[in-house]
């Protein structure tokens, strides 16, 4: 009895061991499911990201074309900046010319003040030699008055004598002191010249030197500000050459960045396919694995029922607990093997990634250093064709030079011969002629050697320049150098007499060059600011990069640790298959026992059997006693216990068997209830989704009829106008009529008719034509009428509301029923199992949220119905509008019939006027011939005033005056201008 109720213990533990084996199972599934799901939402947030990142891309490349863009201006800029720069050096270079100018001027200046100084000189000569004469003057005076003092002398010895001598000598004393005064104011006038023109000498000199220090200064200061300016434009030129240079190479460089970025990108996302479809093929593996190993559970569960019935030693369930387990080793050996390729496939990613990054940078060192070395080639190919240039110059002058004396040697050597054939030819002339023969040899000879001379001279020097050739070529470019420094000096000396000649234009084009500077350092901040620009745009490309290397990363962090998830799953699930395996050991183990027991169970009927038979066979022999009885009845009620505790042990096996079966259906139910749930939701979603369309279409629907409302108004607005303007044009023609009509009345002349025809049949073409236009725009209004009618949109738009209205009734009752299911279903799986619980507090929030969404879109249908409302009564307000316009142009359209009627009234009028005028006219002439034809016939009858103009005539002037009177009455009363005396009177007092 202990031992089966140990049996019975271990079978209960068993059972319950597998019952958490089956929830732990269920538990795992679920799991599995939720981590499903949470890697679809994981997919759809990498799949998001790669959306993002390519939407940045694009922005990426839209910030690059606005980059270019924007080089491009600047380039623009640079050249327009350089132009202008270029426009200040050849300003600066006139004035450099006109500075010349002036220097040359000057020059002129001081050759004139050389030429003063010469004048001067010239006579300052004059002056010493009047000097000179009076010095003599006053020699001779001083001798005169010698001699006058020796003639006194001998006066007083012969005083008689020398008398006359006296006076003369007086004369001549006093003629010579007139000479001498007249000298000597000579000399004041001529020392006052020379002290004028040396004080203009001296003013000239000092003007000349303050010109010259003035000019010194103008010459300094421009040659200064050229220096100043080509300092300026070479700084400003080498600084836009660097910024564009910067500008083309930080161009380059984010192109590069930008295609190694977009290699990157296209790497990684083709990459992160591979790692989603790997994923996929992955979770695909993993669910066919799982629903493999939940058939393989299933066949299991019905292998141990199917076992548990027969309570027989069959061995099948080991063997397929084997493959159970041979095939969980296999998956796990094949996880193993997918996540190693997994593992290697990014390692084989980074490092591609890592030597792509490697190659690009070697790349673009490459190119730099080719770049240089071409730069570097080119400049050394530039001066290496300069100086072979000038040495080819060089041997050619040289070439020339020996041409030269070539030809004069050559000259030299025939004048000898002609010379020695003259001497041959003229042996005979005499000794004179041989002597200039010889002389003239000699002089040949000597022509000769000179040439040789000459020759040797520039032999050596042609060798000279030929060895100096090669240190011409060493000495190239400091001769270049020189020459720069050459054409430095004369084009500072050329500015400093530029500057001579044209100071204030120098000044001025030193203002002008200080814009232009002014304008170059704006240029140059402009550019270096776009530099900074530059510079920063990207940093900012550098930084998206680095975001999007660091999402890439994000991402491949993720997908590692979904990696690790899933390894994590595998090693749970190997985990759950070794539990599985330990209950289907323990489960044989329990089967084993059963048997055991069972077997024990045969052997005590094989020995209750045995009793009885031995019992018969007591009986039959009459040999039993009291207790074999005894035994026999214990036996027998130890049998029968044993019967019915394996009769209670089998039926608490069916028990526990229904009981897995029932939660395996509640679990396969709520399976396809929370699927069918799912789908009812999607199918939710997307009818709230063709809902959202609708209210889309409705809102554009509204929009367009706002719009063609609006567009009706406009019509209506510019009809208005046309009507205002007919109505315009009618007071015109009713004041142009008034107009005839006066003119009717006042002139009678033929010619004033005719043209009062004209400009009537002028009226009556701009009335029909104003006719025409009316009747063209009541046509419009009639079919704009018709034809946007807004009662068949609204009509339209009513029905399509009460379908979405009735849509969305059935989907709030549809709804409704599910949530009515869902409730009893969850009801009965709370009461089937409660771990259901949280899933079915899951699906009510969500039934929740989606019975608020439904009445969020019940709010706003409501609201779409208080628009419609709305709408409707703006369409009301415009068609009583329409109609009131429609009134005001019927009533327009009365006034136009009315004055078109009393215009006719006023022709009838007048063409009445006109045929009783016609008519007087016509009675009048009827009468004269009248009387002449009684005259004719009575010719004896006497011819009197009485014969000639009876009173007929006179009758017919009354009736005809009375009835022109009517007409006119009847024509003012017509045309609204009263009796005709009044008007009459009106006009009179006009």
């Amino acid at each position: 009895e202990r031992e089966l109720i140990r049996e019975r213990e271990r079978a209960e533990s068993a059972t319950s061991s597998f019952e958490e084996l089956t929830d732990r199972l269920n538990d795992e599934i679920n799991r599995r499911d939720e981590e499903r799901q949470q890697h679809a939402i994981e997919r759809g947030e990498l799949k998001e990201q790669l959306t993002e990142l390519r939407m940045e891309l694009e922005l990426a490349n839209a910030d690059i074309e606005e980059m270019r863009e924007q080089l491009v201006d600047n380039r623009s800029a640079e050249a327009s900046s350089i132009e202008s720069l270029q426009q200040a050096l050849d300003e600066a270079r006139s004035a450099h010319q006109a500075l010349l100018d002036e220097n040359s001027g000057m020059q002129a200046r001081v050759v004139e003040l050389q030429a003063l100084g010469e004048q001067r000189d010239a006579l300052q000569q004059q002056v010493e030699a009047l000097d000179a004469k009076v010095q003599a003057a006053e020699a001779a005076a001083q001798d005169t008055a010698n001699e006058g003092q020796k003639a006194t002398a001998d006066a007083l010895q012969q005083a008689e004598e020398l008398a006359a001598q006296l006076d003369e000598a007086r004369r001549q004393a006093e003629q010579a002191a007139a000479e001498q005064g007249t000298l000597r104011e000579e000399l004041a006038s001529l020392r006052q010249q020379i002290d004028a023109a040396n004080a203009q000498l001296s003013a000239a000199e000092q003007a000349k030197s303050d010109d010259t220090e003035r000019e010194r200064q103008a010459v300094a200061e421009a040659q200064q500000q050229v220096e100043a300016l080509a300092a300026q434009l070479t700084t400003a030129e080498a600084a836009a050459r660097e910024a564009l240079e910067r500008e083309q190479s930080a161009t380059a460089e984010a192109r590069q960045q930008v295609d190694a970025s977009e290699k990157q990108l296209t790497e990684l996302r083709q990459q992160a396919e591979q790692a989603g479809a790997e994923l996929l093929q992955l979770r695909q593996t993993h669910t066919d694995e799982l629903a493999a190993v939940r058939d393989e559970l299933a066949a299991l569960q019905r292998e141990h029922a199917s076992l548990q019935t027969e309570m027989s030693g069959d061995r099948a369930a080991a063997a397929v607990l084997e493959q159970a387990q041979a095939h969980s080793a296999d998956l796990e050996q094949q996880l193993t093997i997918v996540r190693a390729d997994a593992a290697q496939r990014a390692a084989e990613a980074e490092a591609n990634l890592a030597a792509a990054q490697r190659a690009q940078a070697d790349s673009t060192a490459e190119l730099q250093q080719v770049q240089q070395q071409l730069a570097e080639a080119e400049r050394e190919s530039t001066a290496r064709a300069d100086a072979e240039q000038r040495l080819s110059e060089r041997e050619q002058s040289l070439l020339g030079d020996i041409e030269n004396l070539t030809q004069q040697l050559h000259d030299a050597r025939v004048g000898l011969a002609a010379a020695e054939q003259s001497l041959a030819d003229t042996r005979q002339g005499g000794d004179e002629a041989q002597r200039q023969t010889q002389a003239a040899l000699d002089e040949a000879h000597q022509a000769q050697r000179l040439a040789e001379d000459r020759a040797a001279t520039l032999q050596r020097e042609l060798d000279e320049a030929r060895s100096a050739a090669s240190e011409l070529e060493a000495r190239l470019a400091q001769s270049e150098t020189l020459s720069a420094q050459l054409q430095d000096v004369e084009s500072r000396l050329a500015a400093s007499e530029q500057a001579r000649q044209t100071l204030s234009e120098a000044h001025e084009d030193g203002a002008a060059a200080q814009a232009a500077l002014a304008e170059a350092r704006a240029a140059q901040q402009k550019a270096e600011s776009h530099g900074e620009a530059l510079q920063r745009q990207l940093d900012d490309a550098q930084s998206t990069v680095g975001e999007w290397q660091a999402r890439t990363a994000a991402a491949e962090s993720q997908l590692a640790e979904l990696q690790r998830e899933h390894s994590e799953i595998g090693t749970q699930h190997a985990d759950a298959e070794q539990r599985i395996a330990s209950l289907q050991t323990e489960l044989s183990a329990a089967n084993e026992r059963a048997a055991a027991e069972q077997r024990r169970v045969a052997d005590l009927e094989a020995r209750v059997a045995q009793a009885e038979s031995d019992l018969t066979q007591q009986q039959e022999a009459s040999s039993h006693s009291a207790t074999a009885a005894a035994e026999l009845a214990t036996l027998r009620s130890e049998h029968e216990t044993l019967l019915r505790r394996h009769e209670e042990r089998g039926m608490a096996l069916e028990s526990a068997h229904q009981e897995q079966a029932e939660l395996i259906e509640a679990l396969n139910a709520a399976s396809a209830e929370r699927e069918t749930l799912q789908l009812a939701m999607s199918d939710h979603d997307d009818e709230q989704a063709r809902l959202v369309d609708l209210e889309n279409q409705v809102a554009q629907a509204l929009q367009e009829h706002q719009r063609e409302l609006l567009n009706h108004e406009q019509e209506q607005r510019h009809l208005l106008e046309q009507l205002e303007a007919a109505n315009e044009k009618r007071a015109a023609l009713e004041e142009e009529v008034e107009r005839l009509t006066e003119l009717v009345e006042q002139d009678n002349g033929a010619s004033e008719l005719d043209a009062v025809k004209a400009n009537l049949a002028q009226r009556e073409t701009e009335v029909a034509q104003l006719r025409g236009v009316i009747e063209q725009y009541v046509a419009q209004l009639q079919s704009g009428g018709s034809d946007d009618d807004p009662t068949s949109e609204l009509e339209a738009l009513r029905t399509e509301l009460e379908m979405v209205r009735e849509q969305a009734i059935r989907d709030v009752a549809q709804m409704r029923e599910q949530l009515a299911t869902a409730e009893t279903q969850m009801r009965r799986l709370q009461q089937a199992d409660g771990r259901e619980a949280v899933s079915h507090e899951a699906m009510r929030q969500k039934i929740d949220a989606l019975e608020a969404s439904l009445g969020e879109r019940q709010r706003d249908l409501s609201q779409a119905e208080e628009s419609q409302h709305m709408l409707e009564d703006e369409l009301e307000d415009g068609n009583r509008k329409l109609d009131t316009l429609q009134r005001e142009l019927d009533k327009a359209l009365a006034e136009i019939e009315e004055a078109v009627m009393a215009r006719r009234e006023a022709e009838t009028a007048r063409d009445q006027l006109q045929q009783a005028f016609q008519a007087m006219q016509a009675g009048e002439g009827g009468e004269v011939r009248d009387l002449r034809d009684v005259r004719l016939h009575a010719p004896g009858s006497p011819i009197g005033i009485d014969n000639v103009a009876g009173g007929r005539g006179w009758r017919a002037a009354l009736i005809g005056g009375g009835l022109v009177l009517a007409a006119l009455e009847v024509l003012s009363l017509a045309t609204g201008n009263g009796e005709l005396f009044s008007s009459l009177l009106r006009l009179a007092g006009q």
